[in-house]
């Protein structure tokens, strides 16, 4: 989940998810676990970018601005 959410601010939430979910699915079956879990998780943390950064949401960005001018 942390690292969907560390690489969606610079990809779009769907590519980070296709690029996330083999990587957790194989992760999840490596160590024995059922894939749904590790992939529920990387989609979750892909929709959750905007906690990341300060820059990871549009609306982010705009309040940012309006702090600067104050």
């Amino acid at each position: 989940m942390v690292a969907a959410m560390a690489v969606t601010p610079f990809l779009n939430n769907a590519a980070t998810v296709l690029v996330m979910a083999p990587i957790a699915a194989s992760f999840a079956t490596g160590t024995g676990y059922r894939p749904e879990a590790f992939l529920l998780a990387v989609t979750i943390g892909a929709g959750c970018d905007f906690l990341t950064l300060p820059i990871g949401h549009p609306l982010m960005q705009h309040a940012g601005d309006g702090a600067k001018r104050l």
